[in-house]
């Protein structure tokens, strides 16, 4: 068998392949090389011998700082949100990693929930903070509840525009199942979001204007031109 000779192996080959998230404080390489006794200090062959056995304990070590970092809602990112969102029995959606993070912080409180008006609105709130954040010149957003008769209430989102994809977010797998759970129906009242590229802008309140035969659904239109204006109210229950 020929000699091992520590110089022929090449410590960059070592590297990890993923992402450091962490950074590890300790040199565990300096650290063996300075434990050794006097007389195999500075040999040059001993050294790299040592720093080749040692330098995988640095990934180790990092592998782990990963897992105790990024395990957490507030720091996990990709895989690891998918994780947890799968934990807390969260529906596969496609958002990115904050828009979910703050849906999987509305989950928890959902899966917790006992449809106490207060809850309700926190957990509608996670659910569109990350929306309303993005939506420019716009006003802060509100949310109201109130009683609707007997074992009932209305959710109403005032001061911004609701793009349908968030609220049948919020209404089917938040508002529902808590209403399933307690008894108690929900109501959802928006003013939606226009996306001319799909069709969900037709399901809210419109005005039709002219003759039967060609009239066209439009929205809420001004004094001056019928035409114009944003749709008046989009209901879900």
């Amino acid at each position: 068998m020929p000699a091992f000779d520590p110089e022929a192996f090449d410590l960059d080959a070592f590297e990890s392949d993923s992402v450091a998230h962490a950074t590890v404080t300790v040199d565990h390489a300096e650290g063996a090389v300075d434990r050794l006794p006097q007389q195999f200090k500075n040999k040059p062959k001993i050294d790299r011998f040592l720093r080749l056995l040692v330098k995988p304990l640095a990934e180790i070590e990092q592998a782990i700082a990963d897992m105790n970092a990024f395990r957490t809602l507030d720091t996990a990112v990709g895989e690891q949100l998918q994780i947890l969102r799968r934990l807390v029995v969260q529906q596969q959606i496609d958002l990115d990693d904050e828009s979910l993070r703050s849906v999987l912080k509305a989950k928890i409180k959902a899966n917790r929930s006992s449809g106490t008006g207060n809850e309700i609105l926190r957990i509608a709130r996670l659910v569109l903070e990350s929306y309303a954040r993005t939506v420019e010149l716009s006003g802060v957003m509100r949310l109201k509840i109130r009683g609707a008769g007997v074992a009932s209430y209305v959710l109403e989102v005032l001061e911004i525009d609701v793009p349908w994809q968030y609220a049948d977010l919020l209404m089917s797998q938040f508002l529902r199942e808590i209403a399933t759970a307690t008894g108690v129906r929900a109501n959802l009242h928006f003013t939606p979001f226009q996306d001319p590229t799909t069709d969900n802008h037709t399901r809210a309140f419109q005005l039709s204007h002219g003759e039967p035969e060609d009239s066209v659904d439009q929205g809420w239109g001004s004094v001056t031109t019928s035409d114009v204006g944003g749709l008046l109210t989009a209901v879900m229950e």
